[in-house]
């Protein structure tokens, strides 16, 4: 299992980004779902015999984790970290009053004070010591990374819209 993670990883990394612009983390996350998903068929026996190269199998569960994160993708909130920070950045570099720019900063950190336990923690894990899903999984007591990532998600979706919206009203 070690062997097949090791020798086609990087290969399916290109793979995904060639053929379908999947970009290198999402794509080692995908990569590494294929290769539980490997191992869950072959020790629940629905894999007992493969015909042709176990890269081929790798590939075909990994082209349809693609196309499946991707239809998900595709379905999320468009607005993100960076949405925020710009937003911000231009209200910054609009207003000449230092206690404006304060009041903006502290009105995020108020909403994300306000998120329930579980989300500061999940975002603050996730955006500020940066740390990947696998290990706020882990410290959040989570099944996996898969929903590590659907809470940050729901999480984050539930921040930027309070922000968002106090945003637009200090914006004249």
């Amino acid at each position: 299992m070690v062997d097949a993670y090791k020798l086609y990883r990087n290969e399916f990394i290109h793979f995904a980004f060639t053929h379908y612009g999947c970009d290198s983390e999402n794509a080692k996350d995908i990569f590494q779902d294929v290769i539980i998903a490997f191992y869950d068929n072959i020790k629940s026996g629905q894999l007992t015999e493969i015909t042709g190269e176990v890269k081929t199998y790798l590939f075909a569960i990994g082209k349809f984790k693609v196309i499946n994160f991707q239809k998900k993708e595709s379905r999320k909130v468009t607005f993100d970290v960076s949405t925020l920070i710009n937003s911000q950045n231009q209200i910054e570099n609009t207003m000449a009053d230092k206690e404006e720019q304060e009041f903006i900063k502290a009105t995020i950190s108020r909403f994300l004070d306000e998120q329930c336990e579980d989300c500061k923690k999940v975002l603050e894990m996730y955006y500020f010591e940066e740390l990947d899903m696998k290990t706020i999984a882990e410290r959040m007591g989570y099944k996996n990374a898969n929903v590590a990532k659907k809470k940050k998600y729901e999480c984050f979706k539930k921040l930027a819209e309070m922000v968002k919206k106090n945003l637009k009203m200090l914006v004249f």
